[in-house]
């Protein structure tokens, strides 16, 4: 996809720097999985930042760099989008990258304190048994094909980029229903992981008092389960 394609109606930016039109072939934001033509999205997280990995990623080849810090230097070959939330912004472009793949799927969201791993595979055996095409993602496996596949990216609910191109995945398989494990961290306004996520179903199996460290209080960890409920049918 152009980036100019990419940034149509997108209006988070602050500032755009450079007049390539690359193609696009990869949104990421792991320095380590960067490829030609990759859209590099400098992360703050909490125990790096992803700006300093910005040359190491223009060096492997990526295209446009996505950030929110004033750079030192710009590489006159590469656009630079500056933008004021890096984590909404990575949600929104992964979303129109891989063309939208909730709109097309059939959503199971289950979010709860325990049990949503179990209750993901649980549905997905049962719509088996129904002879439904399904995908699912959980904090132990996903599946995009026929091949269940351990979850060796390190969160519970994956970055937004890993998400909706594993949706797509689902997608290009032939699924109709897609199970995803929805993590409080992951529907939290913090993290923008699932911003872009729209359900059709909700499933909840419980509330008990988890990750204050993240969510502050327990009214906020229920808040931001609440919004898988609140995107049901947006």
């Amino acid at each position: 996809m152009k980036i100019t394609a990419l940034l149509d109606n997108f209006n988070d930016f602050i500032q755009k720097i450079g007049q390539k039109d690359h193609e696009i072939t990869k949104i990421e934001f792991d320095s380590r999985r960067v490829s030609p033509g990759t859209l590099f999205f400098a992360l703050e997280g909490l125990h790096t930042d992803g700006h300093k990995y910005i040359d190491k990623a223009i060096g492997l080849g990526a295209l446009a760099i996505c950030h929110t810090q004033e750079l030192e230097n710009y590489n006159n070959n590469i656009v630079y989008i500056k933008v004021t939330d890096s984590k909404k912004s990575l949600s929104k472009l992964s979303a129109k990258f891989n063309n939208y793949p909730c709109s097309k799927l059939k959503v199971i969201g289950v979010t709860g304190t325990d049990g949503k791993s179990t209750t993901v595979k649980l549905i997905d055996q049962f719509l088996e048994l129904l002879n439904r095409q399904v995908g699912y993602i959980s904090t132990i496996s996903y599946k995009t094909s026929n091949i269940e596949e351990k979850n060796v990216l390190r969160q519970s609910t994956p970055e937004a980029n890993q998400i909706h191109s594993i949706l797509n995945s689902m997608l290009d398989n032939g699924k109709e229903f897609a199970i995803v494990e929805s993590t409080s961290h992951g529907l939290s306004n913090k993290t923008g992981r699932l911003l872009d996520v729209d359900y059709n179903v909700g499933v909840l199996t419980n509330i008990t008092q988890e990750h204050l460290e993240f969510h502050g209080t327990i009214g906020q960890y229920i808040e931001d389960k609440g919004n898988l409920f609140r995107k049901i049918g947006n």
